[in-house]
């Protein structure tokens, strides 16, 4: 980079041209943007803690931490990495020393969060994990070890990875068809993605039947729900050219004996009424499910908006009950059952099944009704205590009734101050907060169709004097993260930054680079000086900048100003 510069014409000194000074200088905007971070937690009083482990390019597992709080300039919820930490042990001991290392980078431990603590204000609330049995055993998991340390905390498996588990237990109850389907979209995946030669003819192939070509994707390439949704809608777009080019290769003479086999084998699949009739129905279904996926994954959902997505779900699947989707009435029109031709191609029935429009209407039913079974038992924990008591801050589900509406939800309020969260509050902030209960539902009615996110950030800016207490723990309510998405998000980072040329690249140059690279402002945004400064200040020895020469410790802004001021025109940020 400086030496594009050069050729740009810009003049740049020789001084610390070298990795060394480069990993300083990373680590320089890494200190400035974790004090930005510390500064931020300072003036909260409620953290979540998220944590997920995941094995780099070098084979190292690596356990991700962050934090999950309301940013105190805009009073959203806000999800911060503070750090990565290989594992020195994949047990419940190991992961628990590697989360402590990562709050240890933010001035932070476990002891140090416990709500009786009156050394610091913040308290950990919550604790957010995906569901593997280290993190959730009954005896020596993760979330055990947390509650022992402090018994108020909540855990939570991540609500994403909820669906996505809840999703594969209902394909588990449909196992011969739904394994099948997918067992052969894999099989279409690899039967492309590892020949050239025949992604090469089934581009031909969609050329002469002048179609766009949409690329095929592996069933589950992504944790979440959508790669899902993707390859189907790709073989969906594909598929007369798939036909096509399956039915050329199946009968070409110059082709090898297995390549022709395997051709003909997939042909003879996908051309069955089922398989057509099932890719239809999921095309109409997955999405739905991904749709959902997607709202798991923001990082500004609150918990209590989980149980009126999950009923839209419902309604949304049941619907395909009862009125076929837009894609299984695209099949419909489109398909002769006298003919069994698809448009232009020639359908078949399979050996020894029922009649298509049997299996249209069993399978629909048992695949929906399973999926919102699953889905049910899985979220289940919603209905728990204390997680169920806080849904009453959900005012778009208020009485509308000014009788009913003064009722409700006062003995929840007190359950959940009184018996869960009495180490977070104190006994005046108790009787307050339920005294304030009124006011609350006055100053939020009005806002009833409006996003709870915006309207409590909103109080959170305005601070009625009325309702001090009450924005406590409203404070307390937006900080509970639902959802470890941002994790899986800082691991798609991970890999873009350390890949299979980069594997010796050490734990301090991945942290630096993956902590830019999600808490660093835009490249345009960037202002140096900070970095500069404290770059300038972290050495015992002498900085040559420009020519001058800094003794032992710059200890004045004055200092540091006319060396920022004199060097502007050659410093490179």
């Amino acid at each position: 980079m400086c030496e594009v510069q050069e050729l740009n014409g810009l003049q740049i000194e020789e001084n610390y041209r070298n990795i060394a000074s480069f990993k300083m200088f990373l680590n320089s905007i890494v200190e400035c943007l974790k004090k930005i971070i510390q500064d931020e937690i300072m003036e909260v009083n409620f953290l979540s803690i998220l944590g997920d482990g995941s094995t780099d390019a070098a084979v190292i597992e690596q356990e991700i931490v962050f934090l999950r709080y309301v940013n105190p300039t805009d009073s959203m919820p806000v999800c911060r990495q503070v750090d990565i930490v290989p594992l020195e042990a994949a047990n419940s001991d190991g992961i628990l020393q590697a989360l402590d290392t990562g709050l240890s980078q933010v001035g932070l431990s476990f002891e140090k969060l416990k709500p009786d603590n009156e050394e610091i204000k913040q308290s950990l609330v919550m604790a957010n994990f995906d569901g593997a049995s280290v993190n959730f055993g009954n005896k020596n998991g993760v979330t055990k070890k947390l509650t022992d340390i402090n018994p108020a905390l909540i855990s939570l498996q991540c609500i994403a990875h909820k669906l996505e588990l809840a999703v594969l237990d209902a394909n588990k109850d449909n196992l011969a068809v739904m394994g099948n389907f997918e067992e052969t979209l894999k099989g279409l995946f690899m039967f492309y993605h590892y020949s050239p030669k025949r992604r090469r003819e089934l581009k031909d192939s969609s050329d002469v039947l002048e179609h766009d070509l949409s690329h095929i994707s592996g069933v589950k390439q992504v944790r979440w729900l959508s790669s899902k949704e993707r390859a189907v809608k790709a073989i969906k777009n594909n598929y007369e050219a798939v036909v096509t080019h399956l039915e050329h290769a199946s009968t070409d003479k110059n082709s090898s004996t297995d390549n022709s086999s395997r051709a003909k084998g997939y042909h003879r699949t996908i051309t069955a009424i089922k398989f057509v009739r099932l890719l239809h129905f999921l095309l109409d279904y997955l999405p739905i499910l991904a749709n959902l996926s997607k709202v798991f994954q923001e990082e500004k959902l609150l918990i209590m908006e989980i149980p009126d997505r999950l009923e839209e779900t419902y309604l949304a699947l049941n619907a395909l009950k009862a009125y076929p989707g837009k894609n299984m009435n695209e099949f419909n029109d489109n398909f002769n059952d006298e003919t069994l031709m698809f448009g232009n191609i020639k359908l078949h029935k399979s050996q020894g099944r029922q009649p298509s429009s049997a299996f249209d209407a069993t399978y629909i039913d048992k695949v929906v009704d399973s999926t919102i079974k699953y889905i049910k038992k899985r979220f289940e924990i919603l209905e728990e205590k204390p997680i169920s008591l806080l849904m009453i801050f959900n005012f778009q589900k208020w009485p509308i009734d000014n009788q009913l509406l003064a009722a409700y939800g006062k003995d929840e309020l007190s359950q959940l101050l009184m018996d869960y969260l009495h180490t977070y509050f104190s006994e005046g902030e108790r009787d307050r907060i339920i005294h304030q209960w009124p006011a609350l539902k006055v100053h939020c009615r009005q806002w009833r169709t409006a996003k709870l996110v915006n309207i409590y950030s909103l109080m959170l800016q305005i601070k009625p004097p009325h309702l001090t207490d009450m924005l406590k723990l409203v404070e307390f309510v937006m900080a509970v993260s639902p959802s470890t998405a941002s994790c899986e998000r800082a691991f798609s980072k991970q890999n873009i930054i350390k890949t299979q040329l980069r594997t010796s690249l050490t734990q301090e140059s991945l942290r630096n680079q993956l902590m830019i690279m999600l808490e660093g402002p835009a490249l345009k945004d960037f202002n140096p000086d900070s970095s500069i400064t404290q770059w300038l200040e972290s050495s015992i020895r002498k900085r040559h900048i420009c020519g001058h020469k800094l003794k032992n410790k710059v200890n004045t802004d004055d200092q540091i100003d006319n060396i920022l001021l004199d060097s502007s025109s050659k410093l490179d940020s």
